[in-house]
């Protein structure tokens, strides 16, 4: 089966949270849901630096279950973080996109 990990938060989320596992025999799916608390993150001026922190929190409690050590993580995160931490290619930026509804009846 394969796993899929569902990321989600909100601002009722104070701490890291592992749910689940929700099974699809039909589609042989393990769906866990991983949810991050919001205002941690966005409260942030560089976002991705504690949404990769809660994320990997999440990694470590659900690995786990599957008998992945928090050292074994590590390395390998410690080589993700490398890569995405002052990556331009991963930064958040809004886009301004205009919209043009005049050929629209909108009345």
């Amino acid at each position: 089966m394969d796993i899929n990990l569902m990321v989600s938060t909100n601002k009722a989320t104070l701490n890291v949270e592992v749910k689940g596992p929700s099974v699809s025999r039909k589609y042989k799916i393990i769906n866990w849901g991983l949810w991050l608390p919001y205002e941690a993150i966005v409260s942030s001026t560089e976002q991705v630096i504690p949404y990769l922190k809660h994320y990997y929190e999440a990694l470590v409690i659900l690995l786990d279950k599957y008998g992945v050590s928090e050292e074994r993580l590590r390395e390998v995160w410690n080589v993700v973080e490398s890569e995405i931490i002052g990556n331009s290619e991963y930064k958040y930026e809004e886009d301004d996109i205009e919209y043009d509804f005049s050929d629209l009846d909108l009345s």
